[in-house]
């Protein structure tokens, strides 16, 4: 998927994982992995994502799962 980031310019490639060991680790059932230019990997709860994150592109199920897990502020949908 792509999404923008409040705060920064452009597009960035993320990765919406559910149930990994990444995701059970930072206390959540799924988390997104974003791609930053440098190569770096941000992940985002849920709850950051819904406020700071603008999902652009995204599969049909991508934008499921999104909804599903509370990544897009309440009422939203793609």
């Amino acid at each position: 998927m792509k999404l923008r980031i409040e705060g920064t310019t452009g597009l960035f490639d993320a990765a919406l994982l559910v149930d990994a060991p990444d995701c059970s680790d930072l206390g959540y059932r799924a988390a997104l992995k974003i791609n930053w230019p440098d190569g770096e990997k941000v992940w985002a709860s849920p709850t950051v994502a819904a406020k700071r994150c603008t999902p652009v592109w995204a599969t049909p199920d991508e934008w499921h799962s999104l909804t599903e897990f509370g990544f897009l502020p309440s009422g939203a949908e793609g």
